[in-house]
């Protein structure tokens, strides 16, 4: 055999031996020279996106088909943000190398989630970062994106706390699973101490529609039913509380609310805690648009707040950015009927812009004025109001104004002018006369 030949095999051979024992040094020592580094990589990677600091105690795996992070943990909170708290003790992600780089896609070569020890904290109240800025207008809703390759299977268990200003949730021991195209949250005590709310199961259904989620929750939870969602190219949520459905649209820059038949008397506790109407059934449909331009349109009928009762009610709307132009409103009960027409309300002082028509008729204004002043209560008869007013614009005209109590009357009759826009009710004029029967 030829003297090079032998040289170029010796050569050969003691260079895979060399390749051989660096492979060798790496797997023995591959906790220092791999594993650590990579822990730390995730760990900036975290601070660098989320703010406050991390730690990673370490990566392994099998690196061409998968990785496990261990010992995921918040060492300083975010000083800014929602995000107080973030832990995980083992987290598992299968993928295929080769797909990824074929794919030239990370998410595409994800098969499968497994995440046990999820520790997640967040405060709605906290301040927002620095650089988020929010604006009084109402612009386009961004469109959630899922990514279409991106379907692994899931496998999570956890903790969930979220600390909001109506007050606290939390989902102990939730687990998600999916198989790439549904996914079940479970919550065996879904817990609303915040709200005075007992202990609940919640169990939360998703599917995969398009680049979209379509979601729904089996049975209610705190007395409401996500009957079904989606996010997506809109935004949609049809939900089932007190005895009736209220609907919710985000598409084209737009925000479309709907409420059918629903019973103000069936609604759960933990809204009854705001100072909502006794009782009432309420249909409506409202439409908020780009630059917060609003209409409305609100029916109630067998509606009851403390001592005011009405058989119906009604109310059509509309808010141009700057003032509100009610076209109708009118609202009927047992001893009262008050009307308006072509009214315009605006936001600050005098309030009031011009009326087209405005009429009143209460047989008796005791329970109402009762509501201010308590000793009104006491007159032992009757009160009686009958009004009306025609306007053309700023100026109204009441013909007349009649006030009754057993046998006297007052009655008034004049005009008043309304102070311009930004102005007090101190520069408003009054022409009237009265008359009085005693």
């Amino acid at each position: 055999m030829p003297v090079v030949a032998v040289r170029w095999r010796r050569r050969l051979l003691l260079c895979l031996c060399v390749v051989a024992l660096l492979l060798a040094m790496l797997y023995i020592f591959r906790d220092a020279l791999i594993a650590r580094p990579l822990g730390r990589l995730v760990a900036n990677q975290l601070t660098r996106h989320l703010g406050g600091t991390f730690s990673v105690a370490r990566v392994r795996g099998r690196w061409l088909s998968g990785a496990v992070l261990e010992d995921l943990r918040t060492v300083t909170a975010p000083p800014t943000g929602t995000l107080v708290r973030l832990e995980c003790r083992r987290l598992e992600v299968d993928y295929s190398l080769w797909r990824m780089l074929r794919a030239r896609d990370v998410l595409a070569g994800i098969s499968a989630i497994n995440a046990d020890g999820v520790v997640i904290d967040l405060d709605l109240t906290r301040a927002r970062p620095a650089t988020t800025t929010t604006s009084s207008k109402l612009t386009a809703v961004p469109r959630p994106q899922l990514p279409e390759r991106f379907r692994p299977t899931l496998a999570i268990i956890g903790d969930v706390r979220v600390q909001t200003a109506a007050g606290a949730v939390a989902l102990p021991a939730f687990s998600l699973d999916g198989d790439g195209e549904t996914a079940v949250l479970t919550v065996a005590h879904a817990c609303f101490p915040g709200f005075g709310l007992p202990d609940e199961r919640l169990e939360l259904q998703a599917e995969r529609v398009g680049d979209g989620l379509d979601f729904h929750t089996v049975g209610a939870v705190a007395g409401v039913e996500i009957a079904h969602a989606h996010v997506g190219d809109e935004l949609t949520l049809e939900l089932l509380a007190a005895g009736g459905a209220a609907g919710v649209r985000v598409a084209d820059g737009a925000v479309a609310l709907r409420f059918d038949a629903l019973d103000l008397a069936q609604l759960p506790a933990w809204l009854r805690r705001w100072s909502l109407p006794d009782a009432g059934v309420v249909n409506g449909r409202a439409l908020i648009g780009i630059n917060h331009r609003a209409n409305a349109q609100l029916a109630v009928r067998d509606f009851r707040w403390r001592e005011a009762t009405f058989t119906t009610a009604s109310f059509n709307a509309v808010w141009d950015g700057a003032e509100l132009r009610v076209d109708a409103a009118r609202a009927d009960g047992p001893g009262i009927a008050l009307a308006l027409s072509n009214a315009r309300l605006l936001p600050t002082t005098p309030w009031l812009a011009g009326a087209e028509r405005v009429s009143a008729t209460v047989d008796d204004l005791r329970p109402w004025l009762a509501l201010r002043w308590p000793n009104v209560a006491r007159v032992p008869q009757a009160v009686s109001l009958a009004l009306t007013v025609a306007g053309a614009g700023p100026r109204l005209t009441c013909a007349p104004l009649t006030l009754g109590c057993g046998d006297s009357r007052v009655a008034l009759n004049g005009a008043l002018t309304l102070p311009v826009a930004g102005d007090t009710w101190a520069s408003a004029t009054i022409d009237a006369q009265a008359q009085a029967t005693l």
